[in-house]
């Protein structure tokens, strides 16, 4: 059995504003891997929008789609780190389903266009790991125009007809 909350529980005072040398607080490490702590630092008055010394929120870190969900809140899916990242670009999550639909709905279109550190925006790496449902949500003028990379991987993802449509569509209209 993990034993994670149960240290936490008896060596943490709630809302202890302990920060390691990269200024991450408990939540920023708890995102990485333990839905259980991350529900106990929040409902002990840990702030889910807590920046880093990399101008990250806990929400960059999330692992898992049930520990993003925790930590979603509107200012931390707004909020780009150092680097020029939001949440959308480098959550850990970002390929789990259940997430995705709120960092979506609610990223701005500089989100939604921002690459990550491999060049690739949220609609290339959805593309490319074959998760179309979103496909249309994710598209921008600036992140679809003169791009076939996300076509490219759409078609040997196995996209529909209706995603290719979409995305050659989006590319033909923008890219004029």
């Amino acid at each position: 059995r993990d034993r994670s909350l149960d240290v936490v529980k008896a060596v943490i005072h709630p809302a202890a504003n302990v920060r390691n040398c990269d200024k991450q607080t408990l939540l920023h490490i708890a995102a990485t891997g333990n839905s259980e702590v991350v529900t106990y630092l929040l409902d002990n008055g840990f702030d889910p929008d807590a920046l880093d010394g990399g101008g990250n929120v806990p929400l960059h870190y999330a692992k898992s789609a049930a520990i993003a969900a925790l930590l979603l809140t509107e200012k931390a899916i707004a909020t780009k780190n150092k680097k020029g990242y939001y949440p959308i670009n480098t959550c850990r999550s970002i390929n789990v389903l259940s997430v995705l639909p709120a960092l979506v709905e609610r990223s701005c279109d500089d989100a939604k266009n921002t690459k990550n550190k491999h060049g690739f925006t949220p609609l290339d790496v959805m593309c490319s790991k074959g998760k179309f449902d979103f496909v249309e949500k994710l598209i921008t003028k600036e992140n679809v125009a003169g791009s076939i990379y996300a076509m490219r991987q759409a078609l040997e993802h196995g996209a529909s007809q209706e995603v290719i449509k979409l995305l050659y569509h989006k590319e033909t209209h923008y890219g004029n």
